[in-house]
């Protein structure tokens, strides 16, 4: 009876520990949302659901006292994390949509010198949406929406070697002036093979390289969305993805050979049309194709696919 009384005791500890903490974690998460403290992309979060498997066989496995409530602590965090999330993706775009449909917006572009061979692109940011494409006659041209942030822009040139750095400011805003949001449409110019190094947050994001010569792609991202369509100007591309909680897809020609290496241990992976070879994995054919591209992932629990196109 004595064994039978303290099971109860238990299960209602771990029981006030775990509503305690969803509770308190969704109330925060509402709150900090309606004042506009936490902007950042949802869309990651339903890929984490097969970590409700793994909290709850923690809680079975583990009978020492002074760690189960720890975890039951964390497994109500990430429940609540995961219902807010959902919820949110789903309206996501509506409300982006709405916050931008009356801001004003800031612009920036330069001239394209036609000795320019090589450009960088440079990007430091937060939270917001971020897209980055080719089609433009100028170097660059980039749309800011929202007043969440302000941008600070710099070029240089020299010789036939351009550099852009966008870096995002520390700004202050108003909490209560409304909702507003964060996002920047960058056009580059098709000629200059470029070089990217870019480093956000929580934010969604969405490369399309198809028309752009593009050599190397060095990016460090949170919690993120992540998109990216490879062109096939480039012989070959470097690809360096250093990621937090993210789901990414990246798109790759046809015809191109592929290697993708790293840690992902913890990534759910859809490599479909490739194959295992030791420590990395290798496109099936194509093996002597005029394209290489190499992926380097390192990253936490996210979704990782490769498709062709």
């Amino acid at each position: 009876m004595a064994y039978i009384q303290n099971q109860r005791e238990n299960t209602m500890k771990t029981g006030k520990v775990f509503w305690g903490s969803f509770f308190l974690t969704l109330g925060s998460l509402i709150l900090l949302s309606r004042f506009e403290l936490l902007m950042m992309n949802w869309d990651y979060v339903w890929d984490l659901w097969p970590l409700v498997f793994i909290f709850w066989g923690l809680i079975i496995m583990v009978s020492n006292k002074s760690v189960k409530p720890i975890i039951v602590l964390l497994f109500g965090v990430f429940f609540a994390t995961q219902i807010y999330g959902t919820i949110n993706s789903l309206v996501s775009t509506q409300r982006w949509e709405k916050s931008y449909s009356h801001e004003s917006s800031d612009y920036y572009s330069e001239d394209f010198d036609s000795t320019i061979q090589h450009a960088s692109l440079e990007l430091r940011a937060g939270a917001g949406i971020f897209s980055i494409s080719g089609g433009t006659d100028r170097l660059v041209d980039v749309d800011q929406k929202g007043n969440l942030a302000r941008y600070d822009f710099y070029t240089r040139t020299y010789d036939d070697i351009a550099g852009i750095q966008i870096e995002q400011e520390n700004y202050k805003y108003n909490v209560l002036d409304g909702k507003k949001g964060n996002e920047l449409d960058i056009l580059l110019n098709d000629q200059p093979t470029w070089d990217f190094i870019l480093k956000v947050g929580a934010a969604k994001n969405y490369l399309d390289f198809e028309n752009l010569d593009v050599r190397s792609i060095d990016l460090k991202c949170g919690a993120s969305s992540l998109w990216i369509k490879l062109g096939d100007k480039s012989d070959k591309i470097d690809v360096d993805l250093e990621i937090g909680v993210t789901g990414v897809e990246i798109l790759i020609p046809e015809n191109a050979d592929c290697e993708i290496r790293g840690d992902m241990v913890l990534i759910v992976k859809d490599l479909d049309g490739f194959v295992k070879e030791s420590d990395h994995y290798r496109s099936k054919s194509n093996h002597y194709s005029d394209q290489k591209i190499l992926i380097n992932v390192n990253g936490a629990v996210s979704s990782f696919e490769v498709n062709r196109y």
